[in-house]
């Protein structure tokens, strides 16, 4: 019993070096060559000769006419790389990039405003929802770690469309809606007010 063991453990050994022998010799002859057929090697040669010789080739420069004449500043007033206009109470920045999910909110711009505690800022838009339901959305940030008030959202009292915020003076922020229609938000008592 134990010699037709050992003899079919052996037959067992020899068998996989056999196979794995094998395996080796065809698998170093298929890395020696292509392995593709001719037309499809003569077409992947022309596209490599293709992508050497677009690289090789010096790429045109961009016309500086051709660049936007808005220059982002960032100054002590602007804490943004965008474009930014100050108002006469804090800074307008043209950008519609904001921290709240872009799958439910769409920003046109943003105010805000330095504060003895941190920043107050007023982002303006509308829901994806219901493009005409204009809002804002008023976040202020503490300059310490973990403090500030929640971000809350204000509808317009009438749907009218985007916001964008185009002034901003005392405790009031002038917005122009898409369909033309203009909205005053009081940051102060947080609410739309008639002017």
């Amino acid at each position: 019993m134990r010699q037709v063991t050992a003899r079919l453990l052996l037959a067992g050994v020899l068998a996989a070096l056999i196979i794995g022998a094998l395996f080796a010799t065809t698998r170093q002859s298929a890395s020696s060559q292509s392995g593709l057929p001719k037309e499809k090697q003569q077409i992947e040669d022309r596209l490599e000769r293709m992508r050497t010789e677009a690289l090789k080739k010096s790429r045109p420069g961009r016309d500086p006419s051709a660049r936007p004449s808005v220059e982002a500043k960032i100054s002590a007033e602007s804490r943004s790389p965008f474009p930014s206009i100050q108002a006469s109470v804090g800074v307008i920045v043209e950008s519609g990039q904001a921290p709240f999910p872009g799958s439910v909110y769409a920003f046109e711009n943003h105010w805000y405003k330095d504060t003895d505690s941190g920043y107050l800022t007023v982002y303006a838009g509308y829901e994806r929802a219901d493009p005409s339901q204009g809002l804002v959305i008023v976040e202020a940030t503490s300059r310490e770690l973990g403090k500030g008030d929640r971000p809350i959202v204000y509808r317009t009292p009438v749907k009218a469309g985007s916001l964008r915020v185009v002034a901003a003076s005392g405790s009031r922020i002038t917005l122009s809606s898409a369909s033309g229609q203009s909205f005053t938000f009081d940051f102060e008592s947080r609410a739309f007010v008639f002017p």
